[in-house]
This record gives structure tokens, sequence and C-alpha cells, in this order.
């Protein structure tokens, strides 16, 4: 069973089971992030994000969802607070640490694919490790392809395959190094409802062996998919619930979600749910 976190459910919330150091993948506290000035994209979020949980994280234009999402993952060193996984608080690494650190622990979708044209699926699959120490191999790669449903790909090239099978070729690449925690970011926004469903099918299955799933999306379908529901406004946390329907979710978009100064604050340790969510699914 999901617990519902948000602010009204505060009761609940102090009686649920407090998911220990070991069981957390990432988390941030006090994150904020400013691009020059006085204002923060990003402003004062703290969150847990337990081993094997997939959360959604959605709000209106300009919430600071991907700001977020880039701060969390090292792609964007964050102006204020801390992120930690595996017991290493990333925002304190150097340039290079950081970037190992990435290669190592982190997988990246995106939804402009950022596939290399003039490789093979199997090349771009293999990219990023060739930079570090442990590069995979070339039929690791054509595993990763075949366990997104592209066996016999790996000699095609970008251009011949469609946007659909160049997302799940971006799929494996950001697999391929079983990563403890993957970042998408609006991952279905350039799909089709078809392909988008088959795309949610494969992060199901990243979840289920044990992987963490972090995804920006603006579309409530996709975001039902996940076991919980981060809305952000205005740089703030605003509300954080368990699994939501896309109606329930879509409502909360009409109705303008909570507003962060109305919002109950949720202490940073009971910010969690249950890592087991999909088992039995």
């Amino acid at each position: 069973m999901i617990r519902d976190v948000t602010a009204n459910n505060s009761a609940e919330l102090k009686t649920a089971e407090t998911v220990s150091s070991i069981d957390v993948a990432l988390s941030v506290h006090g994150l904020r992030h400013s691009y020059g000035g006085d204002a923060f994209v990003v402003d004062g979020v703290s969150l847990k994000f337990p081993v094997g949980s997939w959360t959604a994280v959605m709000g209106p234009s300009g919430s600071g969802k991907s700001t977020l999402l880039y701060c969390m993952s090292g792609l964007l060193r964050p102006s204020e607070g801390r992120v930690s996984c595996s017991g290493t608080d990333i925002t304190g690494l150097s340039p290079d640490e950081l970037t190992r650190f990435r290669r190592e622990h982190f997988g990246f979708v995106f939804q402009g694919y950022n596939l290399l044209p003039e490789l093979t699926c199997t090349q771009n699959v293999m990219l990023p490790t060739l930079f570090g120490p442990a590069p995979i191999s070339e039929a690791e790669a054509n595993e990763a392809l075949t366990s997104v449903g592209l066996d016999g790909y790996g000699d095609r090239y970008p251009d011949g395959i469609s946007g659909g099978q160049s997302q799940r070729v971006a799929i494996a690449r950001a697999l391929a190094t079983h990563p403890d925690v993957v970042f998408a970011d609006e991952p279905t926004g350039a799909l089709d409802t078809h392909t988008t469903r088959a795309v949610m099918d494969l992060f199901g299955m990243v979840v289920k062996h044990g992987q963490t799933l972090i995804m920006v999306t603006h579309d409530p379908n996709v975001a039902a998919c996940a076991d919980r529901v981060v809305f952000l406004v205005d740089g703030r946390l605003a509300s954080v619930h368990g699994r939501m329907s896309a109606s329930d979710i879509a409502l909360a978009f009409a109705t303008g979600f909570a507003s962060p100064a109305d919002a109950t604050t949720i202490p940073d340790d009971e910010v969690h749910i249950s890592a087991d969510s999909h088992e039995g699914e």
C-alpha cells in the first residue's frame, strides 16, 4: 500500500515507517538554485527517494522542475543545499569527481534522445562508458538493446529508426551500466500514445529491478504510473502525494495545486513512500 503524504494527511504520515538511510537511493536537503539575481528557480526543496521507487515531478511551466532534476543529478551545481547518494554528498565533489560519480551511479533519459547520428545504436549505448574505467562490451550493449525490445537493431543508425525506437535506445544507454538512479526529463514529450505506454512499461520494469526513477513530466497519464507525485510551484514544494489517478492529477492542475504558503511543512525524514510499492503489479 502506498501512503499518501500530502499536507492534509500529516497524521497518517507520522505513523508511517521511517525509511532508514540504507533504503534511500537519493536525498536532497534545502536545495536552492538561482541563475543570477535574487530569484530562486528552485527554492528550499527537501526530499528523499527510496530505493526502487518511481517519483513524478510536476508543476506549471517555469516551476523549476527541470532545474530541480539537473541539480539532483549533478548536471547543475545548486546554489545552496546538498544532494546525497550512496553516502556521498555530491555537491561537495570536484568537477572530475562529480563526472565520475554520475557515470557510475546515474542514468539519464531526455526528451531529445541525444543520440549521435554517425554512430550505430550499439555504439550509442556504449559511448558514455568509453570514457570511464570499465567500458561495456558490444555484447553488453546489444543485451541492453534487447532488454528494451530492440533485438537486432544494434547496427542501425538513428536516422533509420522511429522516434519511439530512438527513445528505447536512449533508455538502453541509461540502463546499460545498471545505475542506482535514473533521471528522466520529459521522456515521452515527443512520443505518441502507444509508444508512451511502451516506455512506461519499460520504466516499470526498471523500478521492479530495484532501480530508482525520478521523472519530470507534464502528462497526467504518465505521472499516474509513478508511485509518488511531487508538485512544484514557483520552485517550492507545493505538495507530495502517493500514487494518483490521471484525473486527480489533472484536477490538481486545474485547481492550482496547493500553494507553498499554505502547505504544511513535511519533515525531511518523513517525505517518503514504501519502496515495495511495485510488488504484485
